[in-house]
């Protein structure tokens, strides 16, 4: 209403400076409802469908798994020891940061540099979300002999879309890892992987 009082005066210069503030007025909001419309499908595309999506505890929650130009502030998961119980693994398994632990599908797989090489990168490519997670996700995929990793997929769930989300993007940030040592017999090397 602000605008309409400008051309009280009904002078040309009064009107053209009521047309521009409506303008640049309208041209901001624009760019701004834009703007959250484009924050909102980032949100939904990194965290699925989540109640009240961008209310500010929600995206607070979620913000270390949104996508990031400077990297700064990812908070990563204190190195975990080894790997959880009831998921054991080789020697070196679950001593990264994030990664609670390791099974495989082939028990003859007792390559410990391998496993750390993997567990380091694909660590590196987990950005722990700001909240506590109650249940750690565990994401199952496969190796191939060439490093290529497929087969990616949620095993167990978080209970929390975004975190499964973000475990599941750092498994596949990380293809290809390096091919699976050359005295490995078997055709591909199968993962199950606890990220915390």
């Amino acid at each position: 209403t602000s605008a309409m009082m400008i051309p009280l005066h009904r002078t040309k210069a009064s009107v053209e400076a009521s047309w521009k503030y409506l303008l640049v007025c309208s041209v901001g909001i624009a760019l701004a409802f834009a703007g959250t419309v484009l924050a909102y499908f980032d949100f939904v595309a990194t965290a699925g469908h989540v109640p009240a999506a961008l209310n500010w505890d929600v995206l607070r929650a979620a913000a270390p798994s949104l996508q990031s130009v400077s990297g700064n502030g990812y908070r990563f998961a204190a190195p975990a020891g080894t790997a959880q119980p009831g998921m054991p693994g080789p020697a070196g398994a679950g001593g990264n940061v994030g990664i609670g632990g390791a099974r495989f599908d082939q028990p003859d797989f007792n390559y410990s540099y391998y496993v750390e090489r993997m567990l380091v990168t694909i660590g590196m490519n987990w950005f722990k979300p700001a909240q506590s997670v109650p249940i750690s996700p565990m994401i199952r995929f496969r190796i191939e002999r060439d490093g290529t990793i497929s087969d990616a997929e949620i095993e167990k769930s978080s209970g929390l879309p975004f975190v499964d989300r973000a475990a599941l993007r750092a498994v596949l940030a990380s293809s290809p890892l390096p091919p699976l040592p050359s005295e490995f017999s078997g055709g591909h090397l199968g993962v199950h992987l606890i990220f915390e």
